[in-house]
């Protein structure tokens, strides 16, 4: 409580607008100095003069102190309170030389102190007053002090050069001003030509643009179309430089008004993503949006600035991404404690760009600067871009800032209050929509067809799901057609991917949009999968009016926008809303490249690492918000890693560990809990149930050590039924949705090969010379390696290799070599076979 109490004022203390804060920490230092000073007069000049001086200096630091409390407590700028506090430290002064005598004749430099800091700090008025003060507060201390009436020449001379010297700081300070105001007359004057020059090029150039395009629709060469191409580009590239500055001017010049409105975030939203979306995918990067349901759909702000805002971030992030993606995140925000608690929305742009370094991020927002000067000579641009939207941001009474590691990505980020809109939501643009819901366990989905019928929809419901499809034909026939398709993700009729084939392949239901209905206990992989397929929203339990809302308005808005990406829509709390730095020590280079697109596609940045000894090294040097370690690897195991990092562990908050492994015994959970891991997972991984761990742990919700289920087996298969696959193809799935490139299984299959051979070249070597322990180590490896890809015989024969006795080496390890050479042959062949349906040459 304490410590949020201290976090709230101190924070309010340093808003103080007027550097009246910084005023009052230096009277704060000069009260403690005199402090000192008059103590040590008390400890070895003992009087009752001293005795006076020191309760009275006494006084003067708790006086101090109030102000800044008062400050804190009220950081407004007030004229009353700074005209007092400047008026008590005069007085305090006057009254100390006036005790004290000689022991504080040195005193009078504060009297030229408290003049000229105020004078600099808040004008020549306050130079004046302070001065004022100050030339009395003297003379009186002249004509009182018993001291000071014997030496008249002498203070007569500091009284003089007391009012002198403030009078040339005075002057001095309007010579400031005048050519203060004198650049900023400057500066408008020049920003006004700008605007000027802008509006008389814009005109002819658009003029250029309009042409070229029209000349580029006529028939041309391949030599004539690249030249155009040139003109075209480098027009747009002008153009937008001129709109760049046309808002610096206006924003400068004061002429940008906040205009509050009702908006539809969500179509806001969507609309600016659509825009930018074409830009992204020339460059093969994804785009895309999230939007938190708790958020009110209708807020009060200023469209037109609001959509600047993030057309400019977003152009930024397309700009210095060159492969990965983009996301644009908006969720509900805090701001506050207590009473004082104001809800804003939190707009987040994160991208896997260049990155920012850390100097270059502190001149970020400054007027023509751009993060490198190499980055301007390679992406082009003015250098207003983030000013403007720093000025914008500002406007709409929000605040902006950013996150960046060089070469990992940027997060910029801005909040603005959150106005929620008394309107009530527009029902009638649902009111033509024809909704066909498939579904066999209506009785359980009552709550998807409560949130439909709440928008007063037209819904047929079909449990069957050739019934629902011949429907879908007929309504087409007779020209009332279908315009959403809600498919059960748990109907057993028909495989949802078979039905999406045959619908997309149906040209009469071109215009039709699919969403599917999923668990959020179902497999976030399998969600993404469902998107690439062609759903165009996939929406999780449980569900909400206002889900279904979001659901259905983004559908009939893909029926309008083809630049729209498919959406997966959940819930605040099944979102994990922590990007964190994450490192990996894995081996297996399967597994490295698995769990590492599990946790990148939740935003995380992950580094990955082969050896126990660079894991250490790594936790020495960097800070990482969780680690996941392998049980076993070839040096150093994850066991012995969280050892040695508990002995170096540093005085911040200790991270929280992971250990993965495929050996599923008591006795290594037990040794896990024993050094206080927080999660102890077994190999293969599962997606969803990793991110929950995750999202668990850095939630800070963890209480005890999570642990899959322990059983007395080395290896765990997934069940009895997959231990005897060759090849399980719905672990294959799940790895192909991890990634969008089409090389992505290829790779992962030429890894798995290539390391499994060489594993077993290792293990009849190791027959040969009787290494049982190398034999082990490698069937354990293979073992892993099997896991990883859904090779679960594979699995489970290497599982029991890795369990021979040394003794039992020679007689059992070429019949045991023999089963795992077999089986591999198949698992190859099926493997070739799965890449082959998927890729056909």
């Amino acid at each position: 409580m304490w410590s949020k109490f201290w976090n709230r004022y101190r924070d309010q203390f340093n808003q103080a607008p007027d550097r009246e804060s910084e005023q009052s920490i230096v009277r704060l230092i000069v009260a403690l100095v005199m402090c000192l000073y008059f103590l040590y007069i008390y400890l070895f000049m003992p009087s009752e003069r001293a005795t006076s001086l020191l309760l009275f200096v006494l006084f003067c630091t708790f006086c101090s102190l109030i102000v800044i409390m008062v400050i804190a407590w009220k950081p407004q700028a007030y004229r009353i309170r700074r005209t007092v506090t400047m008026s008590f430290d005069v007085s305090m002064i006057t009254l100390a030389m006036w005790i004290g005598g000689e022991s504080t004749s040195m005193l009078y430099v504060l009297y030229l102190w408290i003049s000229l800091g105020n004078g600099f700090r808040f004008g020549t008025p306050s130079l004046y007053f302070t001065s004022a003060l100050s030339t009395l507060g003297f003379a009186s201390v002249l004509l009182i002090s018993d001291f000071w009436k014997q030496q008249p020449v002498l203070g007569i001379g500091l009284l003089l050069g007391l009012l002198i010297t403030t009078l040339y700081v005075a002057l001095l300070l309007l010579r400031i001003e005048r050519e203060k105001k004198r650049a900023e007359a400057s500066s408008k004057a020049k920003s006004r030509f700008l605007a000027n020059m802008s509006h008389e090029i814009r005109t002819p150039l658009n003029g250029v643009v309009g042409m070229t395009d029209l000349l580029a629709r006529t028939p041309m060469g391949l030599e004539q179309r690249e030249i155009m191409s040139t003109i075209q580009a480098s027009a747009e590239t002008l153009l937008n430089l001129i709109e760049e500055i046309l808002d610096f001017s206006k924003i400068e010049a004061g002429k940008v008004e906040v205009r509050l409105a009702d908006q539809d975030l969500s179509e806001l939203t969507d609309s600016v993503i659509s825009m930018m979306k074409p830009t992204a995918d020339t460059k093969g990067i994804e785009l895309n949006c999230w939007i938190d349901l708790d958020i009110s759909p209708v807020i009060k702000t200023d469209p037109k600035l609001l959509r600047q805002i993030l057309i400019n971030l977003l152009n930024n992030a397309i700009k210095f991404t060159d492969q990965g993606g983009i996301v644009l995140k908006v969720t509900p925000y805090t701001s506050g404690e207590g009473e004082d608690r104001v809800p804003r929305l939190m707009f987040e742009v994160i991208d896997t760009g260049i990155g920012i370094s850390e100097t270059q991020q502190k001149r970020i927002f400054e007027w023509f600067e751009q993060g490198d000067d190499s980055a301007t000579r390679r992406y082009t641009g003015s250098g207003l871009g983030t000013t403007i939207t720093k000025q914008l941001v500002e406007l709409l009474d929000g605040t902006i800032g950013l996150e960046s590691r060089l070469g990992e990505g940027s997060r910029f980020w801005f909040q603005i209050p959150a106005i929620t809109s008394d309107n009530p939501i527009d029902v009638e643009r649902f009111q033509d929509a024809r909704v066909l819901l498939f579904t066999d366990l209506l009785s359980e989905k009552q709550d998807l067809l409560d949130g439909l019928q709440e928008w007063q929809l037209d819904v047929n419901v079909y449990t069957n799901l050739s019934e629902g499809f011949l429907e879908l034909l007929n309504a087409v026939k007779v020209k009332e057609p279908y315009d959403i398709a809600i498919l059960d993700e748990t109907h057993s009729d028909l495989p949802d991917e078979e039905l999406v084939h045959t619908i997309r392949a149906e040209q009469s239901l071109d215009d039709l949009e699919l969403v599917c209905v999923t668990d959020y206990s179902a497999n976030l992989q399998n969600e993404n999968r469902l998107c690439h397929e062609g759903f165009s929203a996939v929406v999780t339990t449980p569900i909400t009016p206002e889900k279904v809302r979001h659901v259905l308005q983004y559908a009939l808005k893909r029926k309008s926008s083809s630049n729209l990406p498919p959406r997966i829509f959940t819930s605040a709390e099944h979102s994990i809303a922590k990007h964190a730095r994450i490192l990996l020590a894995e081996d297996n280079p399967i597994n490295q490249k698995v769990v590492k697109k599990i946790l990148e596609l939740q935003g995380h940045q992950i580094e990955v690492v082969s050896h126990g000894q660079d894991a250490i090294d790594l936790l020495k040097k960097e800070t990482f918000d969780l680690a996941i370690l392998d049980l076993q690897m070839p040096d150093i195991g994850g066991i012995d890693i969280i050892k040695a990092y508990r002995l170096m562990e540093k005085q911040e908050p200790a991270i929280p560990f992971i250990i993965l492994t495929a050996n599923a015994t008591r006795e290594a959970a037990e040794e896990c809990e024993a050094v206080g891991v927080e999660a102890y997972l077994t190999k293969p991984v599962r997606s969803a149930h990793l991110l929950d761990v995750v999202k668990e742990i850095l939630g800070g919700d963890a209480t005890e050590v999570i642990t899959d289920t322990v059983i007395d087996l080395p290896i765990r298969a997934a069940n009895q039924e997959k231990s005897g696959r060759i090849l399980d193809v719905d672990t294959l799935k799940g790895l192909e949705s991890l990634s969008k490139d089409p090389h992505f299984m290829s790779h992962l299959a030429d890894s798995f090969l290539h390391d499994s051979e060489a594993l077993m070249g290792t293990m009849r070597d190791a027959i040969e010379l009787h290494d049982a322990r190398r034999f082990k180590d490698c069937a354990h490896a293979l073992a892993d390696n099997a896991s990883g890809i859904g090779a679960y015989s594979l699995m489970t024969i290497c599982a029991s290799a890795s369990r021979i006795e040394p003794s039992g080496l020679k007689q059992q390890g070429i019949k045991q070599m023999t089963q795992i050479s077999t089986t591999y042959s198949l698992t190859c062949q099926a493997l070739r076979h799965y890449l082959n349906t998927k890729n056909p040459q």
